[in-house]
């Protein structure tokens, strides 16, 4: 296990792309030409969209204007993971407070939009679902979010 964790901590960003597969580097990014990511980034400069919205995911760009969605292909390979600071979210399912209380409330994208905004790290809190043999619900604290963990891997897209 030390050895596995001492890799993976001290190896590349194309490390850290292979354990993610695609959610580090998209085939997008991966075959992306010049003239692509020009068409890309210029895209990515129309109007920031309200969070939540359906527009948001389809618009999410950097303040400079590089598209959130596949940041991860424009790494440098040679950037060691601990010169990363990798994106998340904490509570990633919470995303409605008649879940719970409004303090387990904590997204308000769900995950395939946090997904296209940028972020690779989800805080995903799982439990045996009560009444099932082998399903596992996703939970803040005690509270129920109203979804399995099934659903939020199928929302993620292919592996």
């Amino acid at each position: 296990m030390t050895v596995a964790r001492r890799t993976l901590l001290t190896g590349t960003a194309a490390t850290l792309a292979g354990a993610l597969g695609a959610l580090a580097l998209p085939a997008t990014a991966r075959a992306a030409t010049a003239t692509e990511t020009a068409t890309r980034t210029a895209a990515a400069v129309t109007p920031r969209a309200v969070p939540g919205t359906a527009a948001a995911a389809v618009t999410g760009s950097t303040p400079g204007g590089q598209p959130t969605a596949d940041w991860m292909g424009r790494l440098d390979a040679a950037r060691p993971l601990l010169g990363l600071t990798v994106p998340g979210t904490h509570d990633s399912c919470c995303t409605d407070p008649a879940h719970g209380t409004e303090w387990s409330h904590t997204q308000n994208w769900g995950v395939p939009e946090q997904l296209t905004q940028g972020v690779r790290f989800l805080d995903i809190r799982c439990n045996g679902l009560q009444g099932t043999a082998d399903e596992l619900g996703v939970y803040h604290s005690d509270a129920y979010q109203y979804v399995r963990l099934q659903d939020v891997l199928d929302s993620a897209g292919p592996s």
